[in-house]
């Protein structure tokens, strides 16, 4: 029987958003199977760091590496403990969130769209109750604390949400690496332990503002095995929308997709994704495997398995992403590499992800700000200095853009001053020595670039 165009097209339509081996990328437009590796993080804990040429290279690096190999997935661990971001008082109410890490991530984005690559922006970690130099008592009293939690949301999520929410290369917004390690019932961290219901609060209550605040973004959620994932085989799943829903009392706060660890010297062919098909677990939404080791999978599982066969596993039995770890941790590409084009091979038109939007451009550098030199003996005491439109410029503003200085060495040495673009120096009492100087080059909708 052939159905009507319309009722047909209608019928493509709802399968395609009800697939469970694609991840809904950009409001469903993009429906892609997420391959790739962990970054996780260059600098721990302190990635937010402002932006340094180190850091271009670095992450060029990866994402060169990863998109030549096919790949189009990173997996990037933001807040992480708290000991850089966000600003957070001894009591554990949230502050409020730097610019300046805004700006990194939004930066960072920009790289890896222009890659064709999506990153899961993890924003916590269990290491929040671990002994790494943060106020874990502050840490835990975010986590329990209603009031915290809020101030996290309004102060700080909502703030990067708005900015940067909706980003093409936002895979999802991961609420928490492994949060089960910080937890009573299975946790290991060294500086306290939270309960599950906690855990689930938390997770309920930041997906239901991510939810709110953006207009297609993805929520998930990192844990360290299927134990806490699935109702099969006598566990029970902590993060269902049911679950969640009841613990934090959002109906807003529910996951997307699920976001699973393996590593098979801690867990056997029971709770393994690839020894187990997707179906297995009887979840309702697409499978993303977010951290497995970079060389095998061997140890408790048998048979064992190359990385190659990893990825072909999952891509033949329903899941709908694979991520290696890590770029950090393990700095041979080589076996991810090898996997990456194998999943090429297999379903290229689900990893290839377009980079033909328009997005709203960070100021770029076209050139280093040359020196200046005076000798003192000529007497000169006011200068034009140079025109930084010459050094900066941007997609949507051109060379229209605001100069500011954000650091002097020694401002008693010289006064500088702006007309538009160019720079203006003046030296009342010049005395022989180095001022060195770093100009911000705005655009008009409040992104920057320094040098």
């Amino acid at each position: 029987m052939r159905l009507p165009l319309g009722l047909l097209l209608l019928l493509c339509l709802t399968v395609s958003w009800s697939q469970n081996d694609v991840v809904p990328l950009r409001g469903g437009t993009e429906m892609k199977f997420v391959a790739g590796m962990n970054i996780a993080w260059k600098d721990f804990a302190t990635d937010l760091d402002p932006f340094t040429y180190e850091d271009e290279v670095y992450f060029n690096q990866i994402f060169d590496s990863v998109s030549m190999a096919g790949g189009n997935a990173v997996r990037w661990w933001l807040h992480t403990n708290g000991r850089s971001t966000p600003t957070i008082s001894s009591s554990g109410y949230v502050e409020g969130v730097d610019f300046e890490a805004i700006v990194k991530m939004k930066t960072i984005l920009d790289m890896a769209y222009d890659h064709g690559i999506v990153i899961s922006m993890c924003l916590w970690s269990f290491d929040m109750l671990q002994n790494q130099g943060q106020d874990n008592q502050a840490m835990i009293s975010l986590l329990e604390n209603e009031e915290n939690i809020q101030s996290y949301i309004d102060n700080a999520l909502i703030p990067i949400l708005d900015m940067i929410g909706d980003h093409p290369a936002v895979m999802t917004w991961e609420i928490f690496n492994e949060p089960e390690g910080m937890s009573t019932h299975y946790g290991w961290t060294n500086a306290g332990k939270i309960s599950l219901e906690t855990i689930q609060i938390f997770v309920n209550r930041l997906a239901g503002a991510i939810h709110r605040n953006t207009e297609q973004a993805l929520v998930s959620n990192g844990s360290w095995n299927f134990r806490v994932m699935t109702d099969v085989g006598g566990f029970s799943n902590l993060y269902s929308d049911e679950a969640l829903i009841a613990a934090g009392g959002d109906e807003d706060g529910y996951l997307d997709f699920y976001q699973i660890h393996f590593y098979a010297e801690h867990f056997g062919n029971d709770t393994s994704p690839f020894h187990n098909p997707a179906s297995y677990w009887e979840l309702d939404k697409p499978i993303v495997v977010g951290e497995f080791w970079a060389d095998e999978i061997c140890c408790r599982t048998d048979p064992d398995l190359t990385i190659v066969e990893g990825f072909e596993y999952l891509i033949n039995n329903g899941y709908a992403g694979a991520m290696t770890w890590s770029w950090t941790d393990r700095p041979d590409f080589g076996p991810t590499s090898d996997a990456l084009k194998r999943a090429n091979e297999l379903i290229p038109e689900d990893l290839h992800i377009p980079s033909d939007l328009d997005i709203e451009r960070m100021p770029q550098r076209v050139a280093g700000v040359p020196p200046f030199r005076m000798i003192i003996e000529e007497g000169v005491t006011d200068t034009t200095y140079t025109d930084l439109a010459d050094y900066f410029i941007d997609e949507e503003d051109g060379t229209d853009l605001t100069y500011t200085t954000t650091f002097v060495s020694n401002e008693s040495a010289v006064d500088i001053s702006f007309v538009d673009s160019e720079v203006y120096l003046q030296f009342a009492n010049p005395t022989a020595g180095v001022v060195e100087v770093t100009y911000r080059a705005t655009d008009s909708q409040g992104w920057y670039v320094d040098q």
